[in-house]
């Protein structure tokens, strides 16, 4: 996707569909990566993103959810990236 302004900033606001939490992102060189989460009750969640960048153009890597709880773990990977926001 093109990102106009995307080499403006260096930390993001990124959110990532089948996340509840926003994820904070950095961008280093030609790489953004994104951590966020939450921990509600006896469960733990994890929002991740991978992306590449080239000029004004985002490509995506990977974005994944998790959640942790007594019972096991669950995994979603290929979360689409809803919105993102330049901070710094």
């Amino acid at each position: 996707i093109t990102v106009p302004g995307i080499g403006d900033y260096a930390l993001f606001l990124l959110s990532v569909s089948g996340g509840s939490t926003p994820v904070l992102g950095m961008k280093n060189g030609s790489v953004l990566r994104g951590i966020g989460g939450f921990a509600s009750g006896s469960k733990l969640w994890v929002n991740t993103v991978g992306f590449t960048v080239s000029g004004e153009t985002l490509s995506y890597g990977s974005a994944a959810v998790v959640s942790v709880n007594a019972s096991g773990t669950t995994y979603s990977a290929g979360n689409a990236l809803t919105a993102i926001y330049g901070i710094v």
